[in-house]
């Protein structure tokens, strides 16, 4: 990988290919690959500032190969560290949690500052004599926040560091800064499928007309836009004329609780994917997450987040549509034996979008199965996406 000022980023393409060989979607050895190649070498999203907004809060991500932890500090700072006791190598932080006095090992009680000192061994005089704590703090990796988004990198020097990371995000991604805007609700869905082919399906403009001819009706798919910024796919929809009013029906009063620099007449939705997993949904009430959280090489689980403006936050909470969709906490892990319909006849983007992942999953199983061709402009999405991951991941 080139140095940061050195980095080729792929331009965008009007003409579209599948570069990525079947066995790349469908064989545990490539998506070990991956693991090793492009989840333990770039950044990953991690969860939200407001996440851990007190010293001594954490959060523990998985990153690839690497277990790592962000952890507020007594000075407000977040710091990313490789979540491993430097004493005998014990993965120490589990989940989300609150040690405001500095982070301890349950295994042998070893105490690391939140700064990732070493502060303390026990029986150190008897036990370890001559130990230089100076040198056994807890490993650092690299961290970057994006309108409240937490990135975390697993090595301190990144080869694209953060600010080849970000790119020109700021002055592409729109009008949503959801650190500023209130949570209501999660939800978390399952995908037979291999991760990229639940991406590659989020960037799909093609499919929108025909298995979301319902479910995404108000989006006027003919005049969709897409760009790139560094290794990240931007795609914006407007709002169909004759639907400028469907806001009201979902939340009452479209005019309350919108996006500044939004028109809840005109403005469709954002459906942009920072590379390589995190989807970012913008809409004129709302933002949300499509977090792709691969699981192994057929099994993926989507998170979504939702947020809407502080004055929204209640209206939301009672509407139809956040009973139907979130809850307050984890959802419930949903699947398609949870659809009451066959899934293309469910309405449902959800569970249209897992069917259609499932199929082409088993589909990429069969020696018969070959791409045929893409769509140009409309699938173009998924080769720009396809050049990035390759630029990591050598199936072969």
């Amino acid at each position: 990988m080139s140095p940061t000022n050195a980095v080729k980023y792929h331009t965008r393409t009007e003409e579209a290919h599948q570069l990525i060989a079947p066995a790349g979607y469908t064989q545990p050895e490539y998506f070990e690959q991956e693991l090793d190649q492009l989840f333990s070498q770039f950044w990953l999203y991690a969860g939200m500032t407001d996440d851990i907004p007190q010293p001594g809060d954490y959060l523990t991500v998985q990153a690839g190969r690497y277990p790592l932890a962000v952890v507020r500090g007594n000075d407000g700072e977040l710091r990313c560290f490789h979540n491993i006791c430097r004493h005998r190598g014990t993965q120490f932080l589990e989940g989300c949690g609150h040690s405001p006095k500095g982070l301890s090992c349950p295994y042998h009680k070893w105490f690391y500052e939140l700064s990732g000192e070493l502060q303390a061994i026990p029986r150190e005089n008897e036990l370890f004599p001559g130990a230089d704590k100076t040198a056994l703090g807890l490993m650092p990796g690299s961290i970057g926040v994006f309108r409240g988004m937490i990135f975390v990198h697993p090595d301190p020097a990144p080869r694209e560091d953060w600010q080849a990371f970000v790119a020109d995000l700021e002055l592409k991604a729109g009008p949503h800064h959801p650190n500023q805007m209130v949570e209501v609700g999660r939800s978390r869905h399952l995908f037979t499928a291999n991760w990229k082919l639940v991406a590659e399906n989020y960037m799909d403009a093609y499919h929108l007309f025909y298995l979301h001819e319902k479910s995404a009706a108000t989006f006027d798919h003919e005049c969709f836009e897409w760009d790139t910024a560094g290794r990240h796919f931007l795609f914006y929809e407007p709002v169909v004329a004759k639907y400028k009013d469907w806001a009201d029906k979902v939340y009452g009063d479209k005019h309350h609780g919108v996006v500044p620099g939004t028109d809840p007449e005109q403005y469709g939705g954002t459906f942009h994917m920072l590379f390589p997993t995190i989807g970012w949904v913008g809409m004129a009430h709302s933002w949300s997450t499509f977090h792709i959280l691969p699981q192994s090489v057929d099994s993926t689980i989507v998170e979504s987040r939702v947020r809407v403006m502080p004055e929204a936050e209640d209206a939301m909470k009672d509407s139809r549509r956040y009973k139907d969709r979130f809850n307050s906490g984890e959802a419930e892990l949903v699947t398609l034996a949870d659809c009451s319909t066959h899934p293309t006849q469910s309405d449902n983007l959800m569970f249209e979008d897992m069917w259609a992942c499932q199929q082409m999953q088993k589909a990429m199983n069969s020696p018969a199965y070959q791409v045929g061709a893409m769509a140009r402009t409309f699938e173009s999405t998924m080769t720009f996406y396809q050049r990035n991951v390759l630029d990591f991941v050598t199936y072969t």
